[in-house]
């Protein structure tokens, strides 16, 4: 959780808007970025804009009152940065071939069950029947129900087997992740129980399917592509049930109401983990490295393009068995002390 005296804090709160007044800062909403301007190849290597300047001045903007939102792999690609047989087809002038924009996507893949529990109060029950007055102090006084996080209890779970197969198991007691998966869910007490795996060997990618920068581009997440996540998925889902099934929770009486049916039915398991949802942590369309498939180097520079660097989490080659928020702040910082190293090895 980001919190500061019992509200949200975000990285805007904590970062740009302390920034907003300084003369170096444009910030420029509702607008929509159709490509990265590059200039003609510079030697071996091409040049995306001349000397020390703000990256609006690299790019080509028009107003969106849509507010439709970029993917970066979607615009290095609309650059004509990114698989040369893909922006072929697609009549984009290939600017440089590089083939792993847009791969290697990955997120961490959740399975939530649902259960209705009485005899205990739950945050479901007093997010649905507090006051307005109530309403508007949950959101600034920290003991409120809307200051808390979702999930009040997690774990880690590790299977014996080598390879890949660590787990996080969160239980939620609040009507905000209930409503996501199941309104209904969201008016009875109850416990959401999610899994989700938090090393997947699963791969998607971001491809554009035209050089329109409007169109929405194939998002494809793979999630149970390989027999590896599939089988995590299962084994996972199997763990919660015995968790809510255990003594320590007889006096709630849990009762599983979906999704992943009743405890007892064992081949549900392997039938539930076909609809699945994320967590909102997609990376790896950029991803960094020194192979075929890497897209940034270790300074985050593009590979082939001078002055031009990916920053977010788009760069991680592998997911982190966690949370993706604070080790993107860490990209974040890295990157700012990159640009702002004077060294012939980070020309921007």
């Amino acid at each position: 959780m980001n919190q500061r005296r019992g509200r949200r804090w975000s990285a805007s709160h904590a970062f740009l808007r302390p920034a907003l007044q300084r003369k170096n800062l444009s910030v420029l909403t509702g607008a929509l970025v159709s490509r990265v301007r590059n200039a003609e190849p510079a030697g071996a290597r091409h040049r995306v804009f001349p000397g020390r300047t703000a990256a609006l001045r690299g790019s080509q903007a028009r107003d969106d009152p849509r507010r439709r939102r970029h993917r970066l792999a979607q615009l290095l690609q609309l650059s004509g940065i990114g698989k040369g047989e893909l922006l072929n087809r697609l009549q984009i002038p290939v600017v440089h071939d590089l083939p792993g924009v847009g791969e290697n996507l990955h997120d961490h893949p959740a399975d939530p069950l649902q259960y209705k529990v009485r005899n205990v109060k739950t945050l479901n029950a007093m997010a649905n029947s507090v006051s307005a007055r109530r309403r508007w102090r949950s959101s600034t006084w920290c003991s409120a129900p809307a200051a808390h996080h979702a999930a009040v209890a997690g774990g880690r779970l590790r299977e014996e087997r080598p390879g890949p197969g660590d787990a996080e198991h969160r239980m939620a007691r609040a009507a905000a992740v209930a409503r996501q998966v199941r309104r209904a869910a969201a008016c009875v007490p109850g416990d959401h129980a999610s899994v989700c795996n938090l090393r997947p060997a699963s791969r998607g990618w971001v491809r554009v399917k035209s050089a329109d920068p409007a169109a929405h581009p194939e998002i494809r997440l793979n999630y149970l592509e390989k027999e590896d996540d599939r089988r995590v998925a299962v084994d996972a889902m199997r763990f919660t049930r015995r968790i809510m099934a255990a003594k320590a929770l007889e006096k709630y009486l849990p009762r599983n109401t979906g999704p992943g049916g009743a405890p007892s039915r064992t081949r549900s398991c392997k039938r539930r983990p076909r609809a699945r949802h994320h967590i909102f942590h997609p990376v790896g369309t950029c991803k960094m490295g020194s192979d075929p498939m890497a897209v940034v180097d270790d300074e985050l520079r593009v590979h082939g393009i001078a002055r031009l660097r990916v920053i977010d989490a788009s760069i991680f080659p592998r997911i982190t068995s966690g949370n993706t928020n604070a080790p993107t702040y860490v990209i974040a910082e890295k990157g700012a002390r990159a640009i702002l190293k004077p060294t012939a090895q980070s020309p921007i």
